[in-house]
């Protein structure tokens, strides 16, 4: 079970795929988040029938807070990423070359 605990949380799993997701804010690595989540809740869950001691029972919890962490934050980030792409869907700026240049010389002036 150990083994699947860090498959399903280390390199391609469920950090693996949210720190891509967070670079690229791709749909897909948002549905492996939440594939990797489950798949990791289910070992959690295994891990809780056995008999465990103190330490392992508070490791599991940390984990079990780690897991719904990256869960609710990616749902968070991607909200955020359709907020942000709507509002950029009404502002629509007019950066012809001219204004460009308009702008550069304004700086250029200030400076």
């Amino acid at each position: 079970m150990l083994g699947d605990l860090r498959a399903n949380m280390g390199q391609g799993g469920l950090i693996d795929h949210f720190k891509t997701y967070i670079i690229r804010q791709e749909d897909q690595n948002l549905q492996n988040i939440k594939k990797f989540a489950n798949k990791t809740a289910g070992v959690i869950n295994a891990y809780k029938a056995l008999q465990l001691s103190d330490a392992e029972t508070g490791a599991i919890k940390a984990l079990e807070t780690a897991v719904a962490a990256y869960s609710a934050e990616a749902g968070k980030f991607d909200a955020a990423v359709v907020a942000l792409t709507e509002a950029n869907t009404r502002i629509r700026l007019d950066l012809t070359d001219e204004k460009v240049d308009q702008i550069a010389r304004f700086i250029a002036s200030r400076g």
